[in-house]
């Protein structure tokens, strides 16, 4: 190209010197556009090298151990990168040139360009990082472990030679020539797969978790210093058999042995920076007033209505419809022909004195108005202390509480089975939390066989079978719990008034360790009737609530009970087992080999004045002192009962002509119905695959118990999306999977419903299902909808509508429906993400796969904990599962290696030989 220049002498070396900047312009502009092109091009080898890494790797993460699959993955992408530059080096550079582009003037075979030292940068940082990971985990590997193939040498503590087998997935079997050297062992096995786990629930039942964890454990001190449990079960291994007492003092003494042998720690005890103590009796004995606290939540229920009576202003008839005792109609496990059966029949029904106790209620509401008002914490509480408070509460609390929908079992008798032989199925709905509070371990002598789920830090078989029997339980939900308004002298406030008498607290000021802080002194009331419980049951403002609880009391034999009814060889010494438990109190089922089936609820469960429903506290200076307790003859029990089987889903135990009180807060009934619907369509033939899809099952009744409701919000529907998802809905089977869009709709739905109340009850939500199937229907006049448009059809429709036009609406329901298995201490922290879990799953709350969930976030709280299925028929054919894995280490491979089976329906054979020995870790003498 030629300029023509007009310069007044028209030079040529003008028009050369333009022509030539000209060019290099040209040229700086190539340069430019190729080095964009260039950096495209790496960010592009850049990008596929990291994305062909998470693709190789993430099957390495999904199934190996975190730390492990993800140094995998980071160790597949630098090789990713790597690839990626040395084709680059070998084939593209030689393509492309790059002028202009040199940063050192080297020769064209060596030059560095700057996508060059981007992607030496990159390789380095990722080399850097993967050596840094790989250090971590080889630490973690080689200094968390324990090794399970060890020979350990107790001289002087055993008695014989003990092996402790492992199979590959983590079932562990421990094969002993005596009962002493087996419970040794067990204590080993515990400690060996769960030492953490112990040391953290034995500090969180002393209220010494603030010492190893700081402030945020103060919380949770000051809940259990309140109940004091210690105190209860010192000396109580005094009262028990030899028997059982050498059995616990074995199960210590393993757990110390191996302490002694200084094992590898898991790592939080390297990030908290301390050691455990070694264990003791009061250890093992303070487990049973843990799950008494975490199945006896009557007391909570008692608070809700007594601040909805004095705070809120609400009348107690109107609190009865919206927090309705159980609903009349629904089935009870009991039917009248198996209480005459069984000799608990009464010709009349049981009548409370509502009418007395209802003004007694009315008086309290207008003596302490506004006195439970919750009041500003005057201590300062960081982020951190509330949410570990919060974990705690959801993890601690909700173990077979009935807010985790507690439990679902049921036995049938060989007369509707294809075998002939009886089938037991278990599956208790607990707080799903990293680890399980189970462990599944096989405990033989020559001459005994457990089987089944025990817990960490406790010796024994809780649910499971032996050579003779099996059994299962849920919780009864008994009302084993009171609150007292503590009727404090007005002119002493170091005094209460306790029928007629005028007593003294007994003060006992608590210190609480604080790790990094100053100690906390706690000053704790007790009185005849129990600790002041404020902690306990929530702030109760200007009144002092004590508590009444048949597990807090002193020679507390539960222990025994449990360990009685491993031995038991049938129905008699089962039920003579049971007689010395005093809580918790729960459903027992039974069968056994001879082909026979029962049913008992043992426990110490107190008879009450009949003004006294225990719904509502009472008052300390009112006699309401215990009548006693339900004779163990009297309490609810069948054995081989006509119709063949029994199902017990935490819902109403008895029917009105059983002769005591029992609760009058019992879990819904659609579990229950469901299981005992699903049972009664098959009849006979029922076998262990029936037996298993039970417990799998999805469909929820509470679709069926709103169909009326549905039906008549289709019939005033005019918009044409909402008529075509209601008849979608209508014609719906209720089946919760994963993949049905119905259970989205639907649940979200049910989610609005429970706003009908909120502003009522000052809630978010108010998810009491009696009170919303009653309460929204046609022709209600419940004045939380009655004043709507189309009354409380019309106000169910919108919710309906504002639902469908949710884009969330249009989502699988396993798409939204997660379980979050969270550490209880870690989660929160930057290292949860090592630690905790997260899958989908399928069920509702009210189905008998269970799956209630936060209302919020849609996340599972608890569900199936366990599940065992014994066939009587072939006993070695009986199958378990539970959610996570064995071990309590996350660098561990049996960490969670059952999630994907539990989450599938999968389950492991309950052998008792003919196991695979992967690992085997041997105790000698």
């Amino acid at each position: 190209m030629e300029i023509e220049l007009n310069s007044a002498d028209g030079s040529s070396e003008d028009k050369i010197m333009i022509e030539s900047r000209w060019e290099r312009i040209k040229n700086e502009n190539k340069s430019l556009k190729r080095a964009i092109e260039v950096g495209i091009l790496g960010a592009l080898i850049i990008f596929c090298a990291i994305f062909w890494g998470v693709v190789s790797g993430h099957r390495a993460v999904r199934y190996c151990p975190d730390t492990i699959g993800i140094t995998v993955m980071l160790g597949l992408i630098l090789f990713f990168l790597v690839a990626f530059y040395l084709l680059w080096l070998v084939v593209i550079r030689h393509i492309v040139r790059l002028p202009g582009s040199r940063v050192l003037c080297l020769p064209r075979q060596l030059e560095i360009t700057a996508i060059d030292i981007a992607m030496i940068s990159v390789i380095t940082f990722m080399t850097i990082i993967c050596v840094v990971i790989f250090g971590i985990q080889a630490f973690m590997m080689s200094n968390t472990l324990p090794n399970l193939d060890a020979t350990l040498n107790f001289p002087g503590k055993l008695q014989d030679t003990v092996k402790i087998h492992r199979e590959e997935n983590g079932m562990i079997h421990i094969i002993a020539s005596n009962e002493h050297d087996l419970y040794f062992a067990q204590g080993v096995a515990s400690a060996q797969d769960r030492l953490f786990q112990m040391e953290f629930q034995r500090r969180a039942a002393s209220g010494t978790l603030s010492a190893v964890v700081g402030s945020g454990g103060t919380s949770i001190d000051r809940y259990f210093r309140t109940l004091n449990f210690y105190s209860y079960v010192t000396g109580a291994i005094d009262s028990y058999s030899p028997e059982c007492r050498a059995a616990i003092l074995a199960y210590v003494d393993g757990v110390n042995a191996y302490l002694e042998t200084k094992p590898n720690l898991p790592m939080e005890f390297h990030l908290l920076g301390f050691e455990p103590a070694p264990w003791t009796v009061e250890d093992v004995m303070v487990w049973g007033k843990m799950l008494s606290q975490d199945l006896s939540l009557n007391s909570e229920d008692e608070i809700v209505r007594l601040q909805l009576l004095v705070d809120l202003g609400i009348s107690p008839e109107r609190i009865l419809e919206i927090y309705p005792p159980y609903r009349s109609g629904e089935p009870s496990i009991l039917n009248i022909q198996e209480l005459q059966q069984s000799g608990i029949y009464s010709n009349s029904t049981f009548q409370l004195e509502t009418d007395v106790e209802l003004e007694r209620v009315r008086q309290d509401q207008q003596m302490y108005s506004g006195k439970t008002k919750r009041e500003e914490k005057k201590e300062k509480r960081d982020s951190h202390a509330d949410r570990i408070f919060q974990e705690f509460q959801q993890n601690m609390k909700g173990i077979f509480s009935p807010t985790a929908e507690a439990s679902n079992n049921w036995v049938i008798h060989g007369n509707l089975t294809a075998s002939g032989k009886p089938l037991l199925a278990n599956d208790p709905h607990l707080s799903l939390r990293l680890p399980m509070i189970w462990m599944m371990m096989h405990l033989q002598t020559p001459d005994n066989d457990f089987i089944g789920a025990c817990f960490a830090g406790v010796p024994f078989i809780i649910i499971g079978r032996n050579n003779h029997i099996s059994w299962g339980v849920t919780n009864s939900g008994a009302d084993v719990q009171d609150l007292y308004i503590v009727d404090e002298d007005p002119s002493d406030p170091t005094k209460y008034w306790a029928d007629g008498q005028l007593l003294s607290y007994v003060v006992r000021n608590e210190i609480i360790h604080i790790s990094g802080a100053d100690d906390m002194i706690f000053p704790c009331l007790d009185t005849i009737f129990g600790p002041v419980a404020n902690e306990y049951v929530g702030n109760a403002g200007n009144l002092k609530l004590a508590l009444r609880w048949n597990s807090l009391t002193f020679n507390d034999t539960s222990i025994e009970s449990l360990y009685r009814y491993n031995l038991a060889q049938n129905w008699t010494q089962y039920t003579d087992a049971l007689r010395l438990l005093v809580g918790p109190s729960q459903n027992f089922i039974y069968a056994d080999q001879q082909g026979n089936i029962g049913y008992y609820v043992p426990g110490k469960i107190p008879i009450r004045r009949l003004d006294h429903s225990g719904m509502w506290p009472v008052h300390t200076n009112g006699s309401f002192t215990w009548n006693g307790t339900i004779p163990f003859e009297m309490l609810p029990h069948v054995y081989n009962p006509p119709k063949g089987y029994i199902v017990t889903a935490n819902e109403q135990i008895v029917p009105a002509n059983y002769p005591y009180w029992m609760t009058g807060d019992p879990s819904t009934a659609h579990r229950a119905r469901r299981i005992d619907q699903l049972i009664r369509e098959k009849g006979k033939g029922i076998d262990m695959d029936y037996m298993k899809s039970i417990q799998q099952d999805n469909v929820t009744l509470m679709k069926f118990d709103l169909q009326p409701l549905l039906q008549s919000m289709r019939a005033m529907a005019t918009n044409g999306n909402a008529v075509t998802w209601l008849d979608r809905i209508i014609s719906w089977n209720g089946d919760t999977n994963l993949e049905s869009y119905e259970t989205t709709v639907f649940e979200l739905w049910y989610i609005q419903l429970c706003t009908l109340a909120a502003k009522e009850t000052n809630s978010s939500y108010w998810d009491l299902p009696y009170y919303i199937i009653d309460a929204i229907q046609e022709n209600s006049t419940d004045p939380n909808c009655v004043s709507f448009s189309g009354g409380c059809v019309g106000w169910a429709l919108e919710k309906f509508q504002n639902v469908i036009s949710n884009e969330t609406s249009q989502q699988k329901w396993g798409d939204l429906h997660h379980v979050t298995f969270n550490h209880a201490v870690l989660t929160g922290t930057p290292l949860g993400c090592l630690w905790n879990r997260k899958i989908s799953h399928g069920g509702s709350r009210f189905t008998p796969n269970v799956g209630p969930y936060n209302y919020d976030s849609l996340d599972m709280l608890n569900g199936p904990s366990y599940r065992h299925v014994v066939d009587w028929s072939d006993v070695e054919n009986s199958e378990m599962i539970y959610p996570i894995g064995q071990s309590g280490n996350p660098h561990s491979d049996k960490y969670d290696n059952y999630m994907s089976m539990w989450q599938t329906g999968q389950y492991i054979q309950q052998r008792t030989q003919n196991f695979d020995q992967t690992y085997t870790c041997t105790l000698q003498a």
